[in-house]
């Protein structure tokens, strides 16, 4: 049981990292296109986002 319970350990280890690293993916590419005053609606209405 004890061998099972390591290979699942390693197995949902791989997963995570797998997500992190899409995330800090997804992190970058929303860093390099959300324009500035993103948070100011007419900022995103005249940049196309709204």
């Amino acid at each position: 049981m004890l061998p099972d319970l390591k290979r699942e350990r390693d197995r949902i280890d791989g997963a995570v990292a797998g997500l992190l690293a899409a995330r800090s993916t997804l992190d970058a590419v929303i860093a390099a296109t959300v324009p500035d005053g993103a948070g100011d609606p007419d900022a995103c209405y005249a940049a196309g986002s709204a």
